[in-house]
């Protein structure tokens, strides 16, 4: 298959793809550590909740 592009033109349209890939795969990254951080800090929320329900109320001195 012959093609009207010449190798420099090749070249750019490659590293353009490269570029657009990364950015991307940042974004799947950030995604997914914010996903992440909030499904920890939702369950820590519940974790501390739980906690404080089952401090005892009376204090002995």
């Amino acid at each position: 298959m012959k093609t009207d592009l010449n190798r420099d033109q090749i070249m750019m349209i490659v590293e353009r793809a490269r570029r657009q890939h990364a950015i991307e795969a940042g974004k799947v990254i950030a995604t997914g550590t914010r996903s992440a951080i909030a499904w920890l800090s939702s369950r820590g929320d519940k974790l501390l909740h739980s906690l404080q329900f089952m401090l005892p109320t009376a204090r002995y001195y």
